[in-house]
């Protein structure tokens, strides 16, 4: 069998599709050689898969198969990740133990969701960033105060408009959303609307679509971390899968999770990835600086086109008006300093700045690299 390296980038990515979602009898890696091992775990490297790699592999009884040091490198990623993922639980644990004592209403949402139901067989294997919790906004004072009493501060980056400026405790990063996705309708779903359109994973279905397809760049990272929550969602049971289904439509992400399901289905068949499928492993594939700016401008004009007014109005006030902790931070300027109202006054033109630059350096790396 020729090396993974010396094939066609779409195959090496469905090399490696096969070792994580297909049966070992048919994942075709039967005459691999040290070689082939070490590329594949060079390419989940590269496509935010490692833990997944490795997490696979354990539950084969197959890691020795990668040769070292490569299998050492990647091993300390999982384990790493593990004892991450871990200490994320027993935060979460605590945090909602906390909410309900002072009886604020939340949800965990996506990961945290997931974690709290054990969809998870490895909890190494699938990375968590953060933990997201959904709260309503008029208890936006109650939640800021039970997540300082924690020890918890707010963080100086990783601000969005899908959620509050982030908490931060040492390598434990909390972020309060408000709405978890809208709906093809442009529904926000808030957690009032999150309680009663059905159940928790559920949703966290299309939350975890919307969050790939729609609310975010879409990433062969995402993507990877994607397929899997579905495998394993589907391996934790079938009793939701028809209100996900329904989820996932309202949300006009019905093709989406087919096309997901489609691929898992041939995956676990040992069957050619075709049809809709097809387009779920090109996602998978790394990519290039110039293919990574493309998919971030398509995401841009998306989001500034195509969301809810509501969205845009809150995307615009959070782009132009943002907190005012963030400008001082921005332009280095000292808490309190007089100065931050020129700094707001300017920001629209800055933006502007940066955004054309951003796209004239785009443009012209696309020119050089036609000629």
């Amino acid at each position: 069998m020729p090396r993974v390296a010396e094939s066609s980038p779409l195959a090496d990515v469905e090399a490696l599709l096969r070792v994580l979602f297909a049966p070992e009898a048919f994942d075709r890696t039967s005459g691999f050689q040290d070689a082939d091992w070490a590329d594949l775990a060079h390419l989940a490297e590269r496509v935010g898969a490692t833990t997944m790699f490795v997490a696979r592999l354990k539950e084969q009884q197959r890691l020795a198969k990668v040769p070292e040091p490569t299998r050492s490198a990647s091993l300390a990623v999982y384990m790493d990740n593990a004892a991450h993922t871990l200490m994320l639980e027993h935060e979460l644990r605590g945090l909602l133990a906390d909410f309900e004592r002072a009886a604020v209403a939340v949800a965990p949402l996506k990961g945290g969701a997931l974690m709290m139901a054990g969809v998870h067989r490895d909890m190494g294997g699938r990375f968590f960033n953060d933990l997201d919790l959904l709260t309503r906004a008029k208890d936006r004072e109650r939640v800021d105060e039970i997540l300082r009493t924690r020890g918890f501060a707010v963080a100086c980056s990783g601000e969005s408009p899908k959620h509050l400026p982030p908490y931060r405790r040492g390598n434990v990063i909390v972020e309060v959303h408000e709405f978890a996705y809208w709906e093809s309708d442009k529904t926000r779903v808030d957690l009032d609307r999150w309680w009663t359109q059905g159940t928790s994973l559920a949703l966290t279905v299309a939350h975890l679509l919307h969050h790939l397809f729609v609310s975010s760049v879409t990433e062969p990272e995402l993507m990877f971390k994607t397929l899997w929550d579905v495998r394993e969602l589907r391996r934790h049971g079938a009793n939701f899968w028809v209100e996900a289904r329904k989820a996932s439509s309202r949300a006009g992400l019905g093709e989406e999770l087919a096309a997901i399901e489609s691929a898992l289905d041939q995956l676990e068949r040992g069957a050619a990835i075709e049809g809709s499928a097809r387009r779920i492993a090109t996602l998978c594939q790394p990519l290039s600086r110039d293919e990574r700016g493309a998919r971030e401008l398509e995401y841009v004009a998306h989001s500034l086109f195509n969301s809810p007014t509501w969205y845009r109005w809150q995307h615009a006030g959070w782009t132009l008006l943002p907190p005012r902790t963030i400008v001082e931070r921005v332009h280095g300027l000292a808490p309190g300093s007089p100065w931050v109202a020129a700094a707001y006054a300017v920001r629209p033109f800055r933006l502007a700045a940066a955004g054309l630059t951003r796209l004239a350096r785009f443009s012209m790396r696309r020119l050089r690299h036609r000629d």
